[in-house]
C-alpha cells in the first residue's frame, strides 16, 4: 500500500471532473474548489476531501408551483 493511495494528481482529478488543469489552478487561486495538498511542485487532491467538497455542491430540485386557474 502506497502512502499516496487515496490521492489524485491535478491531471487525474481534471479528467474525472471533466475540467482542465488550468481550471483547477484557477480555482486554487480563487480559494474555491476541492481541498488540495502541495507536495513540492506537485498538487495532490485527496479522494475523501474531493467527495466532501462535491457534497457541499449538492442542490435540491426546486418544485415549481402550479398556478390554479380560477374558473
Amino acid at each position: 500500500m502506497s502512502i499516496l493511495e487515496g490521492y489524485l494528481t491535478e491531471a487525474d482529478l481534471a479528467v474525472q471532473l471533466n475540467k482542465s488543469v488550468r481550471t483547477l489552478q484557477s480555482w486554487r487561486q480563487q480559494r474555491k474548489g476541492p481541498p488540495w495538498t502541495p507536495m513540492g511542485t506537485t498538487i495532490l487532491y485527496s479522494e475523501d476531501g474531493t467527495r466532501a467538497w462535491l457534497k457541499t455542491l449538492e442542490q435540491q430540485p426546486v418544485r415549481s408551483r402550479r398556478r390554479t386557474e380560477a374558473a
